[in-house]
């Protein structure tokens, strides 16, 4: 079976909620005037209730924090959704978020905002309308577009903000360069970071992202960087970083499921698989809620083999094994 590591949308999140105030200063500067000096997020059930008709599993927004807001006693939700490929449906995906809150969170003010972190210059939809006869419905959210800018414009605008470094780290990503060059980069993101002198609980974390989250062509290359990262800041290991988001897991109740496109069809063997996973193991819970998730989307038949093995990040031939006990078992 193909190792399981946490995606980088899944540590983005980790970080997201570790490191809460950042977070809010880099996407949500505009919130800053409403809020209380001595904010107290709450962070909320990921949950969203009773499936939509047509719809056999339930869904997941991707991170929901309830905020108090000056000078009125509604609170605000916001909603953080993170998307890591183009998809057709997601305007109308986030509407059936926008309506399930409104409905379970009558009395709160709601702002939702999608952060598309893929390399496409195109897919950046704002906003879902219906309309069918003098019946008509428009619903509007905020973006954040990754590509929007270049690896050399989040490098100018790169402060102490944890974010502000994950957005170029992000950025060089997805960008088609050799791995000399990323590594290069990447040699500048870690030399912003060692001046930037974070507490070394923030730094490690980080580092532990930008490892995980960096791509090469060739393991040689994230050697290098391993080394780079070791040279620069005298590690001598590095912790398993799946281990302490277990830990996180444990302590505020995040899940640790595969995201984004992962979640149509894998919420039921996932959630099943964690459960068995923190007690027997997280691997081996991950591994079956894999199979379980890529068991469901070939059964749904709207995906193509290729685009299921593209979303879960496994090889096409794990999931023609897996489709072939299928068919064996249906005949």
């Amino acid at each position: 079976m193909p190792p399981i590591s946490p995606t980088p949308e899944q540590l983005l999140l980790f970080l997201c909620k570790a490191y809460f105030l950042d977070c809010l200063h880099y996407f949500f500067p505009f919130l800053l005037p409403l809020l209380p000096p001595n904010l107290s997020p709450t962070f909320l059930s990921e949950l969203l209730d009773a499936p939509l008709p047509n719809q056999k599993t339930k869904r997941y927004a991707d991170l929901l924090v309830q905020l108090p807001l000056l000078n009125t006693p509604q609170p605000l939700l916001l909603h953080l959704e993170l998307q890591a490929y183009p998809q057709k449906n997601f305007p109308q995906r986030m509407y059936s978020y926008f309506a399930r809150l409104q409905q379970q969170h009558p009395h709160k003010k709601i702002l939702a905002k999608a952060l598309f972190l893929d390399a496409s210059p195109t897919f950046q939809p704002n906003a879902y309308h219906y309309q069918f006869h003098k019946t008509q419905l428009h619903y509007q959210f905020d973006t954040f577009k990754l590509a929007e800018k270049t690896i050399e414009q989040y490098q100018k605008a790169a402060s102490s903000n944890l974010f502000s470094i994950l957005m170029w780290v992000l950025r060089i990503r997805i960008q088609p360069l050799a791995d000399d060059q990323k590594l290069q980069h990447l040699q500048q993101v870690l030399e912003h970071i060692h001046q930037c002198n974070f507490p070394a609980q923030k730094q490690k974390e980080l580092l532990h992202v930008i490892l995980k989250i960096s791509k090469f062509k060739l393991r040689a290359s994230h050697q290098a960087l391993e080394t780079m990262v070791q040279q620069i800041f005298g590690f001598t290991t590095m912790t398993s970083f799946t281990e302490q988001l277990q830990q996180w897991y444990q302590q505020q109740g995040l899940r640790i499921g595969l995201l984004k496109g992962r979640k149509q069809g894998l919420q039921k063997g996932l959630q099943k698989g964690l459960q068995k996973g923190l007690q027997k193991g997280l691997q081996k819970g991950l591994q079956k809620g894999l199979q379980k998730g890529i068991i469901n989307m070939l059964k749904a038949g709207k995906y193509s083999e290729e685009e299921i093995a593209q979303i879960f990040e496994v090889p096409l031939s794990y999931v023609q094994k897996i489709k072939e006990k299928i068919n064996k078992n249906h005949s």
